[in-house]
């Protein structure tokens, strides 16, 4: 089994490297803030992964890391702890567009503080409780960040990211049960050894998540209802100093898309386009989306 889980967990790298990816273009598309948090939060999961990796390879070659491995597996696990503890909650206040007072951020700073302690003593320490405290640990700022979504689930106003949330949600809960079952069931003395040697929940989870921001994140990143920046002459974009976003704008107001349908096509809120739209009318001196269109065709 040793070898099947390897190639799983490996996999699930692979799939998190993907996502990395994905994120990174669509900031560089995008340019919004929640995309360049994400890109920092979801390093974590794939120290995690590698963490895992190295684990079932010292364990397929006894001794590979000449005894180097607890030291390596605090690094990651600290590392993954504290970028979890701090930027989940962090993301998921901006999702639901919610301010992040200083009590809280206190709370999140010592939160992360607190996993990263754990994350130290986990690899360092043989106690075989630390596991188990870790997991938990993990598993409570989760649940945290879901009870943060769910309760101000009507906040969100795009839907596509309402989508995502309910979705994520709904497997996010069934893995945490999933997760405690096994730390349970692999505590009993009668408990199958797949059970007990390997994070089966944990792999299934990665590869679960990647695969559906995969799937969101390419719907986002290759959306094709609008014709992008590139459909603009270079004159007028640089004369008027039209940044990217404002060029999607502009592409989206010349094809009669209203405010509302040009939120949720680029997954932003109908405010933060009306604020676009005002800074584009403030840069080209047009006052209608006829004068816009002129200004666009204009030779110079």
């Amino acid at each position: 089994m040793l070898p099947i889980f390897l190639a799983l967990f490996i996999a699930s790298f692979s799939l998190g490297i993907a996502v990395l990816i994905l994120s990174i273009l669509s900031f560089m598309r995008s340019g919004r803030l929640l995309f360049r948090q994400f890109i920092v939060f979801f390093c974590a999961p794939l120290l995690f992964i590698l963490h895992d990796i190295l684990r079932l390879y010292e364990k397929a070659f006894a001794g590979v890391f000449g005894g180097a491995f607890p030291f390596i597996g605090m690094v990651l696990t600290a590392a993954g702890n504290g970028l979890l503890g701090y930027m989940l909650p962090v993301i998921v206040f901006r999702i639901v567009k919610r301010e992040i007072t200083r009590p809280r951020f206190a709370v999140h700073v010592i939160g992360a503080a607190v996993l990263v302690a754990i994350g130290v003593l986990d690899d360092l320490l043989p106690a075989p409780v630390l596991p188990v405290v870790n997991s938990l640990a993990l598993e409570c700022i989760q649940v945290y960040a879901m009870i943060i979504l769910f309760l101000n689930f009507n906040r969100i106003e795009n839907p596509a990211v309402r989508s995502f949330v309910r979705v994520g949600l709904v497997f996010n809960s069934v893995m945490i049960v999933l997760a405690l079952s096994q730390l349970v069931v692999k505590s009993l003395p009668t408990a199958p050894s797949i059970l007990r040697e390997y994070r089966l929940a944990e792999v299934v989870w990665y590869i679960g998540a990647d695969t559906l921001l995969l799937i969101y994140g390419l719907r986002y990143l290759f959306n094709t209802e609008v014709k992008l920046a590139r459909s603009l002459p270079e004159h007028f974009v640089q004369k008027y100093g039209i940044s990217p976003r404002e060029c999607e704008i502009v592409s989206m107001i010349v094809q009669g898309y209203g405010n509302r349908k040009i939120g949720e096509t680029l997954f932003i809120s109908s405010l933060t386009v009306k604020n676009h739209v005002y800074h584009i009318y403030q840069k080209t001196g047009a006052t209608n989306k006829i004068q816009l269109i002129n200004l666009i065709n204009s030779p110079e």
